[in-house]
């Protein structure tokens, strides 16, 4: 009999069995085990359930470890391939570094080249420009050099005077103290006479000439005086102005270089803007004397018959560049000027400096009329401007310069500030009138040879006084009877010792032979001979014959001179 036959219902309760003790406990312990079962196989069934999910786990686990192990390998391949990409990307960072301080090196390199290309560049502007400046140059040179313009006959004629008669005499006789000072006048004169036939313009014209220190403004002072913007002198802080200009009024405007063969060749504006010293000193030669001067034609403001020259700056004391030509050019061209206004700049000087002075001094007797213009007031305070007027008027006045007037000037605002004396545009206004340039040239031809003739006349009167005294001497000489034979007296002695030199008393200016030396060891007779012969050379030498003929031989140079003109 199985349970279910024994017991029923929900409550577990048994129904046909017998009701006895043994059956009781069995209806008492049949529903638990009944539960027990069933919970039994309530467990069995999550056993089997659990097993079956164990089973589905393991599989799962073995899945999940064969995942693992996938994965592991994955992992591990991964980790090879990121040590490897470690250490690919630590080659590269290497590489990197090697291409980054290659980069740099190329870097450097490329700017040491840029820079090179910028220096060869720039070495090759320069060559281009020295290349320009060479073609310049040498144009300038060759056209000067071919450049012949047939000389006028009486300038020609006048300089081959000058230079096969007049120089080779002046320079054979030694009576004219100041002989190179006339040398200078004469060939001024000449010079001018071919300035006032080559340039037609400038001929009658009241000439001007610009002087005075380095960078004083001279040329910058000619530019105020310009009428327009057409042209320039050449200004700056170097030494510019290396050959003398002629600035006159002309309507039209342009630049001519005269040659020392006397032809003309025409020089650009911006070639002559760069004739400064420093420009000319390349040539290696002084072009002055392949161009003494050059002369600019353009309008000025109100001065249409006054022609300035614009002289090279005067300091020799302060620049090698000031040279022993331009000294004698500021000679040769003050000899042909009418006035000269010596300029002082305010930036460098502000008052007169003593080479200024020196210059001043030693040229005189060149100067006619002397104005003084204080350059670049513009750079002093106006309450300094009087002072420094009054300074250089004390300075002309201590040293015996006369001057017509002192102004202080700015250049640069073409305006004249303050005066003394007569204002400098009175000055200029005075001055510009016309002069007969030719009549002025045979007015210092004159003047030059009359310097001469007054040197012999004072050297005729010299040796006519020493030929008196040599005459009085051989009277004395004969009345003591010093040449007669047997004479022997005391009076003969002390001539002779005087001759011989043991006298105390002085020797005669003039001895050509100098026979007075040894006469002690020479004879009597011997002694009286040289006596009679050194009077004779006196009387030779202090004959006036040779001057009377080298003044009459001036005259005839002079004469035909002034048949030329």
């Amino acid at each position: 009999m199985n349970e279910e036959s024994i017991c029923s219902g929900q409550d577990g309760q048994c129904f046909g069995l017998p009701d006895t003790a043994s059956f009781r406990f069995l209806r008492t312990i049949l529903p638990p085990f009944r539960r027990l079962g069933d919970g039994y196989n309530s467990l069995l069934d999550s056993y089997r359930d659990v097993k079956k999910r164990v089973g589905l786990l393991s599989q799962q686990q073995e899945d999940l470890e064969s995942q693992i192990r996938d994965k592991c390998e994955a992992i591990n391949k991964l980790q090879c391939r990121y040590d490897a990409t470690l250490l690919e990307k630590h080659r590269l960072e290497q590489d990197m570094e090697g291409l980054v301080a290659q980069q740099k090196a190329l870097s450097a390199q490329r700017e040491q080249l840029q820079s090179e290309k910028q220096g060869l560049l720039a070495e090759n502007d320069a060559l281009f420009t020295d290349k320009k400046d060479l073609q310049q140059r040498y144009d300038l040179v060759s056209r000067a050099i071919s450049a012949r313009g047939d000389a006028t006959p009486k300038y020609q004629a006048l300089s081959d005077i000058l230079e096969n008669e007049f120089l080779p005499f002046a320079n054979s006789i030694s009576v004219l103290k100041g002989e190179a000072d006339a040398i200078i006048r004469m060939r001024g004169a000449v010079d001018q006479l071919r300035v006032i036939e080559s340039m037609a313009r400038f001929m009658d014209k009241t000439v001007v000439a610009l002087s005075g220190g380095f960078s004083s403004g001279k040329s910058s002072f000619i530019n105020s005086m310009l009428s327009g913007n057409t042209i320039k002198l050449p200004v700056g802080l170097e030494r510019m102005t290396a050959i003398p200009a002629y600035v006159g009024h002309g309507e039209e405007t342009r630049i001519l270089g005269y040659s020392v063969n006397g032809g003309v060749v025409e020089i650009p504006a911006h070639l002559y803007s760069r004739l400064s010293h420093a420009y000319v000193k390349a040539f290696d030669f002084n072009l002055r004397d392949l161009l003494p001067y050059v002369a600019i034609e353009t309008p000025l403001r109100d001065l249409a018959n006054i022609s300035f020259i614009d002289l090279p700056g005067y300091d020799p004391g302060a620049s090698d560049a000031y040279t022993d030509s331009d000294d004698l050019a500021a000679s040769e061209f003050l000899e042909q000027a009418h006035a000269l206004i010596w300029v002082i700049g305010l930036d460098s000087n502000g008052t007169l400096p003593r080479s200024d002075i020196e210059f001043l001094v030693d040229h005189a007797d060149r100067v006619e009329r002397l104005y003084v213009v204080v350059n670049k007031a513009d750079l002093r305070p106006e309450a300094d401007r009087s002072g420094v007027m009054e300074e250089v008027r004390d300075n002309l006045e201590l040293f015996g310069i006369d001057y017509e007037g002192i102004c202080v000037y700015s250049s640069e605002r073409s305006k004249e500030f303050d005066y003394l004396g007569d204002s400098l545009m009175e000055t200029l206004s005075k001055w510009n009138s016309q002069h007969n340039s030719l009549a002025e040239i045979i007015a210092e031809i004159d003047a030059v040879f009359e310097l001469y003739y007054q040197a012999f006349d004072e050297e005729v009167e010299r040796r006519n006084t020493m030929y008196g005294h040599t005459h009085n001497l051989e009277l004395d000489l004969l009345e003591i009877g010093a040449f007669n034979e047997g004479s022997n007296n005391q009076s003969l002695s002390e001539m002779l010792r005087m001759y011989s030199g043991q006298s105390s008393r002085s020797k005669p200016a003039y001895s050509p032979n100098d026979k007075r030396q040894g006469l002690d060891e020479e004879s009597r007779d011997e002694k009286i001979d040289n006596i009679k012969s050194y009077i004779s050379e006196l009387k030779v030498a202090y004959s006036v014959e040779s001057v009377e003929a080298q003044k009459n031989y001036a005259k005839s140079i002079h004469k035909r001179m002034l048949a030329i003109l």
